[in-house]
Order: C-alpha cells, then structure tokens, then sequence
C-alpha cells in the first residue's frame, strides 16, 4: 500500500495522472478542489515556521560567485524537511556543504534553526531571478500537545515559501586583469 499526500495550489477541476509503480498502474482521476478555510495545522504551521533566503549581497559581477543563505526558522516539531530543487539560467548553483543546525532568535522568539548555504556564480550581465522556493514538512495534528503513541502517523503536511530575490550582474570593469 502506498499513500500519496496532494497538496493542490488552486481550486478547481484537477487532474490526478495514473501513477504506474512496477507493473502495475492507477487510472487518472478527475478531482474537484474546493477553496478550504484555514485548518488548525495550518495556523499552528504559520505561527512557528519562518524561512528566508538571504543573498550576501544584492550586485555582483560576472563569474564573482554570491553566498544564498537559507535559513528555515522551526519552533515547532516537523518531520521530512525537504526543497524542490531549482537551477537558474543565468547562472550556476552549487550546494555548499551539509546544513548547519543552531539556536536563534527572530523577532524575539527563538528558534532551531537549519541553515543551508548556496554559491551562485553569475554567467550573464542583467537580473539573475531567484526564485520563490518551496520548503516541503510535515508537522503532527496533534502539534502543541503532548505527542501520542500514534503521532508519527497522524501527519499534516506544510508548505514554506521564501520571498524571490533579484540580483544585478554587472560586467566585470575593462580595466582589471583577468
């Protein structure tokens, strides 16, 4: 048996593919979203999840490389902490390192903190469009109270989303030496 969690983006008629696993595959499915109203999971969610993207500076040169930090701010338990990965094409983007995990305090509460670093290298002159990037968890139901037995399996998903950012490129000045 598998379970498979949707997360729809916007109300209306939606389709769900056939999911093939081995030999065996599902019939697509026709679903109708409903706009929901704000489940307790999803307050509980926004009053504890926080995440920014946050470059070292907002105008480089080309092929002078630029830290992104992203920190995801959690004062509450999540499970499955995962990113959709994304490529820029105007630029390069490489992990750096494993994340850091720390104690910090935003808009004075305090928080774990894990903290992923980026180097992006500019390839081109103009805007570099970071975009939006989505932050995937899931936190208990039953978060903000004693967890049960069954906790783990009692699971609402969430979604945390960075504001995008533009950085300016510049040529790199005629006068410095390669």
């Amino acid at each position: 048996n598998y379970n498979v969690t949707l997360l729809p983006k916007k109300p209306g008629k939606q389709f769900i593919p056939a999911i093939k696993v081995g030999n065996d595959s599902t019939m697509p499915v026709a679903i109708n979203v409903i706009q929901g109203a704000a489940n307790k999971s999803a307050a509980i969610a926004k009053n504890n999840l926080l995440a920014e993207l946050i470059p070292t500076k907002s105008t480089s040169y080309v092929g002078v490389p630029i830290v992104l930090r992203l920190k995801i701010y959690v004062g509450i338990t999540v499970n499955n902490l995962s990113m959709e990965q994304f490529n820029l094409p105007n630029a390069k983007l490489q992990l750096q390192g494993k994340p850091s995990q720390y104690q910090d305090t935003h808009n004075g509460r305090n928080y774990q903190v894990v903290e992923q670093k980026y180097l992006l290298t500019p390839t081109e002159v103009g805007t570099v469009k970071v975009p939006a990037l989505q932050i995937h968890g899931e936190i208990p139901k039953n978060a903000g109270r004693p967890n049960g037995f069954f906790a783990l399996m009692d699971q609402q998903p969430f979604v945390l989303t960075t504001q995008p950012i533009d950085l300016t490129i510049k040529p790199i000045p005629a006068d410095m030496n390669p």
